[in-house]
């Protein structure tokens, strides 16, 4: 079930890494299709970065 949980996070994430095609009532079958993999890893990078650098800041 990790797996599906995952999916639907970064299905529904504004970072275009997977879009939801066909819901289905029960979600380990419904249908995604890949977004733009480069934007989503450079937004996900970004995101990663500012999180990394506000914990530093935080115990500086």
């Amino acid at each position: 079930m990790t797996i599906v949980l995952a999916i639907e996070t970064m299905s529904q994430l504004q970072i275009d890494a997977l879009r939801l095609v066909e819901a289905t009532d029960d979600p380990k079958f419904a249908t995604y299709v890949l977004g733009n993999a480069s934007a989503a890893t450079r937004r996900l990078r970004a995101l990663a970065d500012v999180i990394e650098r506000r914990g530093h800041d935080t115990f500086a």
